[in-house]
């Protein structure tokens, strides 16, 4: 069937050349009767990829690394952290509870 088609398309082909430059009606229907048997020609063939047939290759997926992406972003949007009010020398002290509790306070009021 399907070199029955090819056949017919190639005998309208080599008669295209044959028709008149002037006989623009024949050489529309020329081509249409091609078009028209190139379409039963695919419609012939058997497809793949229909119900029932197994992919030829699986798609593969494309993964962003979004986590560091998002953590760059939020590093970002975030806000930096003010400096303690005390120093590491305060907490060494004997008395690093009073130093923490007036550093405490004093990070109260600036609140």
């Amino acid at each position: 069937m399907s070199m029955d088609l090819q056949k017919e398309i190639e005998q309208l082909n080599l008669s295209f050349s044959g028709i008149r430059k002037d006989d623009h009606d024949r050489k529309a229907d020329n081509i249409k009767s091609r078009i028209y048997l190139m379409k039963q020609l695919i419609a012939s063939r058997p497809q793949s990829g229909g119900r029932g047939s197994e992919s030829k290759s699986k798609p593969q997926i494309v993964t962003k690394d979004t986590r560091s992406e998002m953590d760059d972003l939020r590093s970002k949007l975030v806000p930096k952290t003010k400096s303690l009010p005390f120093n590491q020398k305060d907490m060494e002290d004997k008395d690093a509870d009073a130093e923490l509790k007036r550093a405490l306070d004093k990070a109260f009021e600036s609140i």
